[in-house]
């Protein structure tokens, strides 16, 4: 081996401000775009789809608790 150091690679996290405006609603479906390989798309159309898929996960929601209700009651 060499007498030459070896480099850590920087592992901290940068501040907020510096990585840019990400809330959760854009982190799911930047995931979701990942998972699917789906081109990633513009800046307005990925709000729009963010919105879209928070929407499928609300009724999906809806729908199993509504399930659950109406299994509960019958049982």
């Amino acid at each position: 081996m060499s007498d030459q150091a070896i480099k850590i690679p920087d592992c901290r996290f940068e501040p907020a401000e510096y990585r840019g405006d990400m809330n959760v609603l854009e982190a799911l479906a930047a995931a979701f775009f990942k998972t699917f390989g789906i081109t990633q798309p513009t800046a307005q159309t990925k709000r729009r789809a963010a919105w879209f898929i928070l929407a499928l996960m609300t009724v999906g929601l809806i729908v199993i608790v509504v399930a659950a209700v109406v299994l509960a009651h019958i049982l």
